[in-house]
Protein backbone atom coordinates (compact mmCIF):
# COMPACT_ATOMS: atom_id res chain seq x y z
CA UNK A 1 0.00 0.00 0.00
CA UNK A 2 2.87 2.38 0.79
CA UNK A 3 4.19 2.26 -2.78
CA UNK A 4 0.73 2.61 -4.29
CA UNK A 5 -0.04 5.63 -2.09
CA UNK A 6 3.24 7.28 -3.03
CA UNK A 7 2.50 6.84 -6.73
CA UNK A 8 -1.06 8.11 -6.29
CA UNK A 9 0.30 11.21 -4.56
CA UNK A 10 2.75 11.82 -7.43
CA UNK A 11 -0.07 11.57 -9.96
CA UNK A 12 -2.72 13.54 -8.06
CA UNK A 13 -0.52 16.10 -6.33
CA UNK A 14 -2.82 17.84 -3.84
CA UNK A 15 -6.10 17.06 -5.61
CA UNK A 16 -7.27 14.30 -3.27
CA UNK A 17 -10.13 15.52 -1.06
CA UNK A 18 -12.15 12.35 -0.40
CA UNK A 19 -10.46 9.04 0.38
CA UNK A 20 -12.43 5.83 0.92
CA UNK A 21 -10.96 2.78 2.67
CA UNK A 22 -12.99 -0.31 1.73
CA UNK A 23 -12.75 -3.09 4.26
CA UNK A 24 -10.86 -0.88 6.70
CA UNK A 25 -10.46 -3.62 9.32
CA UNK A 26 -8.10 -2.21 11.95
CA UNK A 27 -7.73 1.14 10.17
CA UNK A 28 -4.12 0.40 9.20
CA UNK A 29 -4.60 1.59 5.59
CA UNK A 30 -6.50 4.70 6.69
CA UNK A 31 -3.55 5.63 8.93
CA UNK A 32 -1.07 5.12 6.06
CA UNK A 33 -3.18 7.19 3.68
CA UNK A 34 -3.68 9.99 6.23
CA UNK A 35 0.11 10.43 6.32
CA UNK A 36 0.15 10.98 2.54
CA UNK A 37 -3.09 13.02 2.33
CA UNK A 38 -3.42 14.82 5.70
CA UNK A 39 -5.92 17.40 4.41
CA UNK A 40 -8.36 14.88 2.94
CA UNK A 41 -11.61 13.61 4.40
CA UNK A 42 -11.69 9.85 4.95
CA UNK A 43 -14.56 7.38 4.93
CA UNK A 44 -13.70 3.98 6.39
CA UNK A 45 -16.08 1.17 5.41
CA UNK A 46 -16.29 -2.28 6.93
CA UNK A 47 -19.13 -4.77 7.06
CA UNK A 48 -18.25 -5.67 10.67
CA UNK A 49 -19.18 -3.21 13.42
CA UNK A 50 -16.40 -4.54 15.67
CA UNK A 51 -13.74 -3.79 13.06
CA UNK A 52 -15.04 -0.23 12.67
CA UNK A 53 -14.74 0.28 16.44
CA UNK A 54 -11.19 -1.07 16.35
CA UNK A 55 -10.33 1.22 13.40
CA UNK A 56 -11.81 4.21 15.24
CA UNK A 57 -9.68 3.43 18.29
CA UNK A 58 -6.51 2.87 16.21
CA UNK A 59 -7.02 6.12 14.25
CA UNK A 60 -8.04 8.36 17.15
CA UNK A 61 -4.81 10.40 16.94
CA UNK A 62 -5.27 11.29 13.24
CA UNK A 63 -6.08 15.00 12.87
CA UNK A 64 -8.14 14.73 9.66
CA UNK A 65 -11.86 13.92 9.50
CA UNK A 66 -12.62 10.19 9.39
CA UNK A 67 -16.16 8.83 9.12
CA UNK A 68 -16.76 5.17 10.00
CA UNK A 69 -19.59 3.49 8.10
CA UNK A 70 -20.83 -0.10 8.35
CA UNK A 71 -21.45 -1.21 4.76
CA UNK A 72 -20.71 -3.85 2.18
CA UNK A 73 -18.07 -2.74 -0.34
CA UNK A 74 -20.10 -4.41 -3.10
CA UNK A 75 -22.84 -1.78 -2.52
CA UNK A 76 -21.20 1.37 -1.21
CA UNK A 77 -23.64 4.00 0.10
CA UNK A 78 -21.93 6.73 -1.93
CA UNK A 79 -23.02 8.89 -4.83
CA UNK A 80 -21.67 8.16 -8.30
CA UNK A 81 -18.34 9.86 -9.02
CA UNK A 82 -17.88 11.14 -5.47
CA UNK A 83 -14.48 9.70 -4.47
CA UNK A 84 -10.98 10.92 -5.36
CA UNK A 85 -9.06 7.88 -4.06
CA UNK A 86 -10.44 4.46 -3.15
CA UNK A 87 -8.30 1.98 -1.22
CA UNK A 88 -8.85 -1.75 -0.75
CA UNK A 89 -6.35 -4.09 0.89
CA UNK A 90 -6.60 -7.81 1.51
CA UNK A 91 -10.31 -7.87 0.71
CA UNK A 92 -12.43 -9.03 -2.19
CA UNK A 93 -12.46 -6.21 -4.74
CA UNK A 94 -15.57 -5.08 -6.55
CA UNK A 95 -14.03 -3.13 -9.42
CA UNK A 96 -17.38 -2.21 -11.00
CA UNK A 97 -18.54 -0.62 -7.73
CA UNK A 98 -15.17 1.07 -7.27
CA UNK A 99 -15.42 2.55 -10.79
CA UNK A 100 -18.95 3.79 -10.09
CA UNK A 101 -17.95 5.87 -7.08
CA UNK A 102 -14.61 7.08 -8.45
CA UNK A 103 -14.77 10.60 -9.89
CA UNK A 104 -13.27 11.45 -13.30
CA UNK A 105 -9.52 11.62 -12.73
CA UNK A 106 -9.94 9.63 -9.50
CA UNK A 107 -7.96 6.51 -8.63
CA UNK A 108 -8.21 3.17 -6.92
CA UNK A 109 -5.45 1.23 -5.23
CA UNK A 110 -6.09 -2.46 -4.70
CA UNK A 111 -3.49 -4.32 -2.66
CA UNK A 112 -3.04 -7.91 -1.62
CA UNK A 113 -0.07 -8.38 0.69
CA UNK A 114 0.30 -12.14 0.24
CA UNK A 115 -0.90 -13.22 -3.22
CA UNK A 116 1.70 -11.79 -5.60
CA UNK A 117 1.08 -14.67 -7.98
CA UNK A 118 -2.27 -13.13 -9.01
CA UNK A 119 -0.91 -9.62 -9.70
CA UNK A 120 -1.13 -9.96 -13.49
CA UNK A 121 -4.55 -11.60 -13.28
CA UNK A 122 -5.92 -8.71 -11.19
CA UNK A 123 -4.47 -6.12 -13.55
CA UNK A 124 -5.91 -7.96 -16.58
CA UNK A 125 -9.33 -8.16 -14.92
CA UNK A 126 -9.45 -4.39 -14.43
CA UNK A 127 -8.29 -3.81 -18.03
CA UNK A 128 -10.67 -6.38 -19.52
CA UNK A 129 -13.76 -4.70 -18.14
CA UNK A 130 -12.49 -1.26 -19.25
CA UNK A 131 -13.54 0.36 -16.00
CA UNK A 132 -10.46 2.58 -15.88
CA UNK A 133 -8.41 4.19 -18.62
CA UNK A 134 -4.97 3.64 -17.11
CA UNK A 135 -3.95 0.60 -15.13
CA UNK A 136 -0.62 -0.22 -13.56
CA UNK A 137 0.35 -3.04 -11.31
CA UNK A 138 3.44 -4.24 -9.60
CA UNK A 139 4.55 -7.13 -7.45
CA UNK A 140 5.89 -6.01 -4.09
CA UNK A 141 7.49 -8.54 -1.75
CA UNK A 142 5.00 -11.42 -1.51
CA UNK A 143 2.07 -9.29 -2.64
CA UNK A 144 1.10 -6.77 -5.30
CA UNK A 145 -0.79 -3.59 -5.93
CA UNK A 146 -2.92 -2.34 -8.80
CA UNK A 147 -3.40 1.38 -9.30
CA UNK A 148 -6.05 2.46 -11.82
CA UNK A 149 -7.19 5.93 -12.86
CA UNK A 150 -10.34 7.15 -14.59
CA UNK A 151 -10.22 9.65 -17.44
CA UNK A 152 -10.65 13.24 -16.28
CA UNK A 153 -13.57 15.47 -17.27
CA UNK A 154 -11.41 17.17 -19.89
CA UNK A 155 -10.49 13.87 -21.49
CA UNK A 156 -6.86 14.42 -20.50
CA UNK A 157 -5.07 11.82 -18.43
CA UNK A 158 -2.51 13.31 -16.04
CA UNK A 159 -0.28 10.35 -15.34
CA UNK A 160 3.38 9.51 -15.08
CA UNK A 161 5.20 7.74 -17.92
CA UNK A 162 5.78 4.53 -15.95
CA UNK A 163 2.20 3.31 -16.22
CA UNK A 164 2.10 -0.22 -17.53
CA UNK A 165 0.53 -0.59 -20.96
Amino acid sequence: MVEGLARAKEIAKDKISVVVDCGTGTGFVTKQAAEQFPHSTFIAFDILHGMLMQARNNCKDIATDIFYVQADTFALPLADQSVDLLLAQNTIPCFAEFARVCRPGGMIIYVDSSAGWIANLSKQLVKKHQLFERVMGERVDLGFYVLAQKLSDTGIMHTLPYLIK
